[in-house]
């Protein structure tokens, strides 16, 4: 990424503040954006209206800076308004990750009310081969929010057989530190 965002044309230099943010969010580097860039991207980036792919992409890219109490709006929007059978397979998919990452957003903030209400929505998608995996993903969520270590030990297993280790680690990890505070 780093590499295509200095390949851009001056005409595309527009798309600097999504290239900024796909790199922290990447490299976990959220934390060190500066206060600017993330009133910058919120003012840019939150719009209400048609939730079409740029709109989802965008509120992928939110996700981790907005503040979690806007950010439960914004969900609650999104959620409300989406007709999950509506959308085609890769807009369906950018919601799913949406929603994965604003789950993980509740778990660090212990807001299980949030979280259920997402689980619930996840819960009447119905699974494809496009939202398996996210599906799955979300599992892990309930199980972290219900304490079912045997079911979360299992799907992580079953992440690690099937060449999603990254995942499974992540779920190593959040719980790790978790259990620790």
């Amino acid at each position: 990424m780093k590499k295509y965002q200095h390949l851009l044309k001056p005409a595309q230099k527009k798309y600097q503040l999504e290239f900024k943010l796909m790199l922290s969010i990447l490299n976990d580097q959220i934390g060190e954006l500066p206060k600017g860039t993330i009133e910058k991207a919120q003012r840019q980036f939150i719009r209400i209206g048609k939730l079409d792919i740029n709109t989802l992409f965008y509120i992928n890219l939110l996700v981790p800076i907005v503040e979690f109490r806007t950010l439960k709006i914004i969900m609650n929007y999104l959620i409300s308004s989406t007709e999950s059978g509506k959308l085609c397979d890769f807009s369906l998919q950018l919601l799913c990750h949406s929603l994965l990452h604003f789950l993980n957003r509740c778990y660090k903030e212990k807001d299980e009310q949030e979280a259920k209400m997402i689980i619930k929505f996840f819960k009447n998608i119905p699974t494809t081969s496009y939202i398996f995996l996210e599906k799955l993903l979300v599992n892990c969520y309930e199980c972290l929010f219900s304490g079912d270590e045997v079911k979360l030990e299992s799907i992580v297993r079953v992440l690690k057989l099937c060449g999603y280790g990254k995942y499974a680690v992540s779920f190593e990890r959040i719980k790790n530190n978790f259990e620790t505070e």
